[in-house]
């Protein structure tokens, strides 16, 4: 039933008028407006004050206290709204169009005859109204509105949200203040002082019942429905997840956008664990169904859209959308785009909608305070186009959602195969989501062949897992994102290594360090990023097909493994066997823009020529019996499009059926050589079955540095955490050229990856790759585990566990740390003095890593004992190496190894010889043991590293 509440105004005018108001139940003051007098109190006095000096907010012009007594409310509302209708009109009102927000400031308690700005509870000199200002705390914006230019008399400002409505509800029985804030831009503000403005009738505030509430029971859970049919709440664990957004879902059909605010709700059903509601949307009709499944966990939520019949479109479908979140410091939004990330609530700036498929890595997404949290993910096993967002909204708070463009194909039906899952928690974090999305994911085809299968399938993947894996620059990019004519970037591409050479620096590489990467070779055929798909023939300006051929044999002979660089998506438009009747394509038939890369124009095409386009470069592969594989890009890049391509032999549009026909030319490209390892870009989920290895690790990283620039995003390994089982983390795209970069080195420890070098010319020896090659022997241990825990420490440490390794970095403490580590595997690590961007690791097998610290223990033992904080330690499978390191951070050194202290070490290593032989070059090393079972030396240095002997075991 509708009711009106006139407003018992507690004195608190406005621009609310220069007429006289009702302040008080049984009569009352004026209230009018003096643009003057700051220091005026409310309701007795004529005039108001309006805060306005020289440190005010620029879009603080003009406020208004008003109060409703809602002693008579005493059920609970549906909705609500408090309307405004102006009553004359000032001669600057006429001019300008206003925008007003209205503020919900609580019960204070207060003498409406003394009060002022500077002593109202919750409104202070110092509030915060600009556009994207969060309020103080206990203030709440509850509705923002505009009165338009060439306002007339009549003319009404309406606020009603979810918000307001809750506010109402949560404070029934008392007397509740609003604040009315005009906000504007500063380039209005002196004409806006200055002239008269319009004023306003009493407030009015009408609200509706609410009927008695439904609700869903499960084992675990309860789900609250609203009288729009919106779920309203989810309950577990003795936390509640409030869903405020009545723009839950949301329809945009035939020109007209639809939700539960504008849609009639036409039907409405419910058992005990199920719902299902209907609404018209015009010409269009949309049910959803809520189900708690038989685990009484969480609420599946699937759609049906009824259209009518010959109607053909892809409209947009908003799904899920949950605002009202938190947007505190101690929020957390859980974000699987690329290598995963966790973004702090209050430093949330802008929207982000990401496609899943696509570079986000997994379909789920979730936010988290310390006492709740709530899960998001699809179980789509298909591969349809959608994507999540994430922001945040005017009132300061943060909104995630899905986005659908579903194919209406004429039908007049169209039915979602899948559910999408809302999993609300009690206290929680990033682990618990990944733990219930991966109890799906890893149920489903992409993920049954483990790393450890790829491993004993294709034997040279151990060289890159456990040696590293080195990129050859060739021909080079060719300038920027604009289009270059392909006979300039034929002719004036560098070439920076070609096949001759490249075999030269490869077995000049493996002599020094004494071991065999594997290889990814970039650019061999040409100019970078021309040509795609056909990569044959070689440029005669690297010797053409003979040189490949030669160097084809030399790697096989060699046992060299390199992977070749190749994009099969995306096709050079002046390639000479590019078609444009291969291109994706709209619904209205134009061509999918191309996207500029290293000068050339590039276009996706349908998957059914993506195998053809690429059949010239295999077959010259297996005609010169490579050895190693394929380096893929764009399979993490790749999204499924709608794409109407006639020639495309599709089964059906829309839906899955690009994906599906992607996923099948990839599973061809697989086939093509069950012995290549194939590598790509970033990788995602639905691919896992196509490719052995990716780039699945932030590329630099500091937590300080972000929080210090005001950006909210740290990186979290999401993908190690569902799938690190399944994969193998390795260099990908970047090549790891930077190897002074400490940070960037002590986070992709952290998340087990194994790196590189890129080659540009042949490589001098460098103590500090020597030990990136070393370690990569240890944290290879870790390459066929799932990550169990990823701890970040208060402390500024983090720590990642795997079943048998552990790995501690000291990445944002800014000081040397003594760490005692309990890992969830029952390993007890303990590390001391480890510096900056510093890392320890241990495995069950006896391997090690003390990089920057001065002592290691695992359960009580002494692993490693160093006097020199300028000291990398590694044991291995080749004994222990030892190299001088001066911590750099991101600084570029012609010698990375210079800088370190030369003072003389002295170190402890139980099980180790003291026979020590120099590298590069194998002579003994001078090493004095001390009656203590220590050694002492003399610092390696800038140009060679120290290996000691191991004891053998008995």
């Amino acid at each position: 039933m509708k009711k009106l509440l006139y407003t018992s105004l507690c004195g608190f005018g406005s621009a609310l008028a220069a007429a006289t108001v009702l302040t008080t139940a049984d009569g009352g003051a004026d209230a009018g407006i003096d643009f003057g007098k700051r220091d005026r109190n409310f309701g007795g006095q004529p005039e108001m004050m309006v805060k306005r000096d020289r440190n005010s907010a620029p879009a603080l012009t003009r406020c208004a206290l008003f109060r409703f007594d809602l002693a008579r409310l005493a059920e609970p509302v549906s909705d609500a709204r408090i309307t405004l209708t102006l009553s004359s009109q000032g001669e600057q009102s006429a001019r300008w169009k206003y925008d007003f927000r209205l503020y919900a400031v609580g019960t204070p308690d207060w003498q409406e005859n003394a009060v002022t700005f500077a002593t109202a509870p919750g409104v202070k000199h110092d509030f915060p109204v600009g556009r994207d200002a969060p309020p103080p705390a206990g203030v709440v914006p509850v509705g923002d509105a505009t009165l338009p230019a060439k306002a007339r008399p009549g003319d009404k400002l309406q606020f009603d949200s979810a918000a307001l409505t809750e506010f109402l509800n949560a404070n029934r029985g008392k007397a509740v203040t609003f604040l009315l804030v005009r906000r504007t831009e500063s380039s209005q503000l002196q004409a806006f002082a200055a002239k008269e403005h319009g004023t306003f009738a009493p407030p009015e505030l009408s609200v509706n019942n609410r009927p008695k509430q439904t609700v869903l029971q499960g084992k675990s859970i309860r789900v609250g429905f609203a009288a729009d049919g919106n779920p309203e709440f989810l309950e577990r664990d003795g936390a509640t997840i409030r869903i405020l957004s009545a723009r839950f879902w949301e329809f945009q059909f035939d020109g007209k956008t639809y939700n539960a605010a504008n849609a009639a709700l036409t039907a409405s059903s419910e058992s005990a664990d199920s719902a299902t509601r209907t609404y018209q949307c015009g010409k269009a009709s949309i049910t959803f169904r809520y189900m708690i499944p038989a685990s009484g966990d969480r609420l599946n939520l699937t759609y049906t859209i009824e259209s009518p019949k010959g109607w053909t479109g892809t409209p947009n479908l908003v799904i899920g959308r949950i605002g009202g979140l938190a947007a505190t410091p101690d929020s957390r939004i859980v974000w699987p785009y690329r290598y995963g990330q966790l973004l702090r609530g209050d430093l949330v700036k802008n929207y982000v909608e990401r496609p899943a498929p696509g570079h986000m890595w997994m379909q789920f997404m979730g936010h988290y305070t310390p006492d709740a949290g709530l899960l998001w993910y699809v179980e789509d096993a298909l591969g349809f186009l959608k994507f999540a967002s994430h922001g945040k909204e005017r009132d300061g708070k943060l909104v995630l959602g899905w986005r659908e463009r579903p194919w209406l194909d004429g039908s007049g039906r169209y039915e979602l195969p899948f559910p999408y899952v809302f999993v609300p928690f009690g206290k929680c974090d990033y682990h618990d989501f990944a733990a219930v999305y991966a109890d799906w994911a890893r149920q489903q085809p992409w993920a049954q062949v483990s790393a450890a299968e790829k491993l004993a399938a294709r034997p040279a993947l151990a060289n890159a897992v456990f040696d590293g894996k080195v990129k050859i620059a060739g021909f080079e990019a060719f300038g920027g994102n604009k289009h270059v004519p392909l006979a300039v970037k034929k002719e004036r591409a560098k070439l920076s290594v070609g096949f001759a050479d490249a075999e030269k620096f490869i077995r000049s590489l493996e002599t020094q360090y004494g071991v065999k990467p594997a290889y990814r070779y970039d650019g061999w055929w040409g100019a970078f990023d021309v040509g795609y798909p056909d990569l044959f023939p070689v440029s005669e300006r690297n010797g053409g097909n003979a040189a490949f051929e030669k160097f084809a044999a030399f790697t096989r002979a060699n046992r060299s493994p390199v992977t070749y660089y190749m994009n099969p998506i995306n096709f050079d438009e002046e390639s000479d066997t590019y078609r444009i009747t291969q291109s994706v394509r709209q619904l209205n038939g134009e061509i999918q823009p191309f996207s500029f890369w290293s000068g050339s124009r590039l276009r996706m095409v349908s998957p059914q020529f993506i195998l053809p386009g690429n059949r010239n470069t295999f077959d010259h592969f297996k005609k010169y019996a490579i050895y190693g594989g394929v380096f893929v890009d764009q399979i993490g890049g790749s999204s499924p499009y709608l794409d109407f391509n006639d020639l495309a032999g599709y089964e059906y549009y829309g839906k899955d059926s690009n994906s599906r026909a992607c996923k099948e030319a990839f599973r061809q490209i697989r086939a093509e050589d069950p012995a290549w390892m194939i590598g790509t870009e970033d990788g995602q989920e639905q691919y896992l079955d196509s490719y052995d290895f990716a780039e699945a690790y932030p590329r630099g990283f500091s937590d300080a540095e972000n929080l210090k620039l005001g950006k909210g995003a740290t990186y979290i390994p999401l993908n190690e955490l569902v799938y690190g089982d399944k994969f193998f983390n390795l260099m990908g795209i970047d090549g790891n050229n930077r190897l002074t970069f400490d940070s960037m080195r002590v986070m992709r420890r952290l998340y087990g990856t194994s790196q590189g070098y890129t080659m540009r010319g042949e490589l001098p020896y460098w103590p500090l790759l020597q030990q990136e090659f070393e370690a990569n022997d240890v944290i290879g241990e870790a390459a066929t585990e799932r990550m169990l825990r990823h701890r970040i420490d208060p402390a500024g440490f983090r720590a990642s566990v795997w079943p048998t390794v552990v790995v501690i970095g000291n990445t944002d403490s800014g000081r040397p740390l003594d760490i005692a580590f309990d890992a969830p595997n029952g390993m007890k690590v303990e590390v001391k003095a480890l510096r900056p961007d510093g890392f320890a690791a241990v495995t069950r097998s006896g391997k090690w890593i003390l990089w920057g610290g001065r002592e290691l223990k695992l359960d009580g033992k002494l692993l490693a004992a160093v006097s020199n904080p300028d000291s990398i330690l590694v044991a291995n499978r080749r004994g222990v190496t030892a190299a001088s390191y001066g911590f750099v951070g991101k600084a570029g050194l012609a010698n990375p190894n210079g800088g370190a202290s030369a003072e003389p070490w002295s170190v402890r290593l139980p099980g180790v010889t003291g026979n020590a032989e120099a590298l590069p070059s194998h002579r003994p090393y001078p090493v004095e043991a001390a009656g203590d079972g220590s050694f002492r030396f003399a610092a390696p240095g800038a140009e060679q590293s120290i290996r000691f002997a191991v004891e053998k075991q008995p």
